[in-house]
């Protein structure tokens, strides 16, 4: 990365950072049966985080939703909420994937990347019920990959609700017949509430991916990742992995930024971003949309080091900016978040401790430091591969880690990874 210098004022605000007490701490460490590999995070208006287990709990592929809650004594509480695979045939999903999103009442939806009622992931609503229980409703089933799935399979990243209370989503595999993939090239789907309660949801089709190009290529994308976000005009924005532009080092391409525009013929899918590996290629993570519509994302391969890049999408197509490639992490996975015009992030390897990730903030395309190299207790007590993050209302971050933490991890020597915060000084929260 080039390193123009910082600002007097930005010194101070890290060097105040580095020299606080009480920045990172653990706040939670898995242990196998209440779940491994946390997801995203995210928060209630009473101050409680919420977030999914890829797998673990009930069994070692199951997965679970959890709660942490806060105490007076400054520790938090976990609650498993619910465990996956409850249900025979795991008919209640298993696999939570990526993070989860309220609605207007207070209940959480989320998706199982496989289960459900023929195995190919759900749709999944928790509701709270007297007496503190949550209960989960499987709100839509996706079929499985030996099923012919016009619908989509395995949905996979964030969900995201528009005004009227539809949500939207993506599935990694499924839609129209591809050539790119037996299975499928992955679909954008749209579930709308039942107009009376108790009622089924409906689910439609809105893209299916690898719709233009002959043979294998797939120009306008092929495995939508991270789920969707929506900018204040009802526009829906995403990530392929995979498809876009082709390269001897992109053989099946190097991945798109897509956009879907609603009209009065319906959803109209167009490519706003086709990179080409040597600023970087491979966009996994979430995007994130800011209040000028401006679009942020990360690569998680290519560029000039080859550990990844991030990129900034103009609105009105004015231009894209690609911010750096890492010295001081590798490979960028989780969402970036926004906040006071700093944007915060982490990827899931490199720094200078054990190569087990980082979280890293910019305040400009040139200006970035790191704030925590994970791995830097004994056997990664403080946790390994950081996926995700949010914020509380005072600026302090909150966020995941993959693995490490507790060493007895009933599933993997590896740990099982934590929940973490990083207490922001009064230097940094003021910015």
């Amino acid at each position: 990365m080039k390193r123009l210098g910082f600002s007097a004022a930005l010194i101070l605000l890290l060097c105040g950072f580095a020299l606080g007490q009480g920045q990172f701490k653990v706040l939670y460490t898995f242990n196998g049966t209440d779940g491994q590999g946390p997801q995203s995070l995210i928060f209630d208006q009473a101050g409680n985080l919420y977030g999914t287990t890829f797998i673990g709990g009930g069994c070692a592929l199951c997965g679970t939703l959890f709660e942490l809650s806060p105490r007076t004594d400054g520790g938090w509480t976990e609650t498993v909420l619910h465990n996956f695979c409850s249900l025979p045939s795991c008919q209640d999903g298993q696999g939570p994937n990526r993070g989860l999103v309220f609605d207007r009442k207070g209940n959480l939806y989320g998706t199982t990347f496989v289960g459900g009622q023929f195995g190919g992931g759900t749709v999944f609503e928790l509701s709270p019920s007297s007496g503190g229980s949550w209960t989960e409703t499987v709100l839509y089933n996706f079929c499985a990959s030996l099923i012919s799935c016009s619908t989509g399979i395995a949905p996979r990243g964030d969900l995201v609700f528009d005004s009227s209370g539809n949500l939207f989503g993506t599935t990694d595999e499924g839609g129209v017949s591809c050539v790119a993939a037996p299975n499928g090239c992955g679909t954008v789907f749209e579930l709308s509430p039942p107009s009376s309660q108790g009622g089924q949801w409906t689910e439609t089709t809105l893209y299916s991916f690898c719709s233009t190009g002959q043979g294998k290529t797939c120009p306008d994308g092929l495995f939508p990742s991270g789920g969707v976000v929506m900018d204040s005009e009802g526009n829906l924005f995403g990530a392929t992995q995979w498809g876009g532009l082709y390269s001897s080092v992109c053989d099946v391409g190097c991945g798109t930024i897509y956009k879907l525009s609603h009209g009065s013929g319906g959803w109209t899918q167009s490519l706003v971003l086709a990179p080409v590996w040597t600023v970087g290629y491979e966009p996994l993570g979430p995007l994130t949309v800011d209040k000028e519509g401006r679009i942020y994302g990360s690569l998680f391969q290519g560029g000039k080091n080859h550990d990844g890049s991030l990129f900034r999408l103009n609105p009105n197509g004015k231009g894209v900016d690609f911010f750096f490639d890492y010295l001081d992490g590798a490979v960028p996975e989780g969402r970036l978040m926004l906040s006071n015009d700093v944007l915060y992030g982490s990827t899931y390897s490199g720094g200078s401790v054990n190569n087990n990730g980082v979280v890293f903030m910019m305040t400009s395309p040139d200006q970035e430091a790191v704030l925590y190299n994970f791995c830097s207790e004994l056997n990664c007590a403080d946790g390994s591969n950081p996926v995700g993050m949010t914020e509380d209302s005072s600026g302090n971050i909150f966020g995941t880690t993959l693995q490490g933490g507790n060493e007895s991890c009933v599933y993997s020597d590896a740990g099982c990874g934590v929940v973490y915060e990083i207490t922001a000084p009064e230097e940094f929260s003021k910015r």
